[in-house]
């Protein structure tokens, strides 16, 4: 019974590769229809300089979000190098629910000013203004690169009086009180940041072209070509530009699919979480991707199988299941990683978090069944995002060939084929869980492989073989990522690629030419990146 039921959520959270042909289509769709229109999607962000390793010099940035404030002196050496200094800070409750804006300026003023004079001798070499980037993580709409508007706090922030001024304005008007040797050039997201850090940074071949943040929140920035964002008009594009002319978009793509239109397919897992929340109907595609809500939706399926008295194991009174966002998406990562055909790591994992209690097999076995589908659901929405904008950029025609192509089977493709035996249920000689027991041992292989990987050097990474014309860099399309999702998450990389490879426009040639990458602290080295361009 308890095979069964696991089963059927896992076919319930299964993104077919028809809903993943046409949630790619429904994004392409959206994309699209957000350079045309204003939104809360498809921002402009201003930045029309994308790095290439060369820029040098020193600059400030300021990481404002969550409760901390982040202080970054980086000095960009040339050649793809860089040195940080940072000092960080937490902001206390008073100053983060406050009706003025002025405590949390002032307080983000007198750590620069701090900043600097605890390190004088870093700063003698740097210019006698230094440029300041500011990476502000709320909500807020550009007008320029050094300005914008804020349009509403989250994460447990209330300032009112913040509401409809300029994050840059206020921040300056705090520097400019203490006369500090620093202006505010530029303000922008971690999404854009990563992006920027991922350009100047990279040593694979070709032109970065997305950022991505696959972590708590998911989000991502792209390079477009100027004359497709036509809700900027003809007035803000200067003479100067030509049809080469590029800008970087914040795409927001959390809430691409909040149209009733969308073919975005919803569990009543799904359904239950949105309905709860704090946003009903809105971010719907962040809450199936971000590692803030992947845990919540491991409690309401392990939830529903308590309810049906599936599992041997007991929870006390106090267990996590009963509590909202008490899971962690750290969790299924762990469950995904061990390594053990017994699980013993798995059960030991469901005894502490979900305070648990004569944890069996076959508990451990649906859950971490539980654990794929939802991931593995997450990682192939984000390869439709990611193929969606690849399309729109216009690095990717048409491939119509792509369903004749053939790829060498790899530790990658095995991984595919064996986890896509675990979700099915159409061979009834080989139970589930005797799939999954096989599951363990190659997940572990795949994220031993996949870490070794990432240590290597990204040339090294990319076979020429697979790619249309090796000797042309442009053919290459590098991605930035950063996020705890991507870094931490088995076989989430994987994941991702096998979606690109089952859209059609991609296929198997296509995603041969996606190199995907860490990019770390976008919202330290990108904005003061962003600063150095502006």
């Amino acid at each position: 019974m308890l095979e069964s039921r696991v089963s059927a959520i896992a076919r319930e959270l299964d993104l077919s590769n028809e809903n993943l042909a046409s949630t790619t289509a429904y994004l392409i769709e959206q994309l699209r229809e957000g350079l045309k229109h204003d939104g809360p999607t498809q921002i402009p962000s201003f930045v029309t300089s994308i790095p290439n390793g060369s820029e040098t010099g020193s600059f400030l940035a300021v990481d404002l979000g969550g409760t901390n404030c982040r202080v970054c002196l980086v000095k960009l050496q040339g050649q793809g190098r860089y040195t940080m200094t940072q000092s960080k800070h937490v902001i206390s409750q008073d100053i983060r629910l406050n009706a003025s804006y002025k405590p949390l300026f002032a307080f983000i003023a007198d750590r620069l000013q701090e900043f600097l004079a605890a390190h004088a001798k870093i700063e003698s070499g740097t210019p006698n203004i230094l440029k300041l980037g500011f990476t502000f993580s709320f909500t807020y709409i550009s007008h320029s690169l050094s300005r914008g508007t804020v349009v509403q706090w989250d994460k447990g922030w209330n300032i009112p009086e913040a509401l409809g001024r300029d994050p840059c304005q206020m921040l300056q008007e705090a520097i400019d009180h203490l006369s500090l040797p620093v202006r505010v050039t530029a303000i922008t997201n971690d999404s854009v940041g990563t992006l920027m850090s991922r350009a100047y940074t990279s040593k694979a071949p070709g032109e970065t072209l997305i950022g991505a943040i696959f972590g708590t929140g998911t989000n991502a920035a792209y390079v477009e070509h100027h004359h497709q964002i036509s809700k900027l008009g003809v007035p803000s594009i200067p003479e100067t530009m030509n049809n080469n002319a590029v800008m970087v978009i914040n795409t927001e793509w959390g809430a691409l699919c909040d149209s009733k239109l969308s073919q975005l397919p919803i569990s009543r897992f799904d359904a239950a979480l949105d309905s709860a929340s704090s946003n009903p109907e809105s971010q719907l595609l962040e809450k199936q991707i971000s590692g803030l809500y992947l845990g919540e939706l491991m409690r309401l399926a392990i939830l529903s199988l308590m309810d049906g008295k599936l599992f041997s194991m007991e929870c006390s009174e106090g267990s996590a299941v009963y509590h909202p966002y008490t899971i962690d998406t750290s969790f299924l990562s762990r469950v995904l990683a061990d390594p053990n055909n017994e699980l013993v790591s798995t059960r030991q994992e469901i005894a502490t978090v979900l305070q648990a209690k004569d944890v069996s097999m076959d508990d451990a076995r649906a859950i971490q069944a539980i654990a794929v589908a939802i991931t593995k659901r997450s990682a192939r929405l984000s390869g439709a995002a990611i193929a969606a904008i690849i399309i729109q950029s216009g690095r990717i025609k048409s491939n119509p060939s792509y369903k004749d192509q053939r790829i060498t089977k790899s530790s990658s493709s095995t991984f595919v084929a064996e986890e896509r035996s675990i979700l099915s249920s159409d061979q009834a000689s080989t139970t589930l869980f005797s799939k999954i027991r096989r599951l363990a041992s190659t997940v572990f292989s795949c994220v031993t492989s996949s870490n070794h990987s990432r240590s290597t050097p990204e040339k090294e990474r990319i076979s020429p073989s697979l790619i249309d014309e090796p000797n042309e860099e442009h053919n290459i399309i590098d991605i930035g990522v950063d996020g705890s999702l991507y870094e931490h998450c088995p076989n989430f990389e994987q994941y991702i690629r096998e979606a690109l490879r089952q859209v059609p426009e991609i296929g198997i040639v296509g995603e041969a030419r996606i190199n995907i990458g860490l990019a770390k602290d976008g919202s330290g080295i990108g904005a003061a990146l962003v600063a150095q361009g502006a």
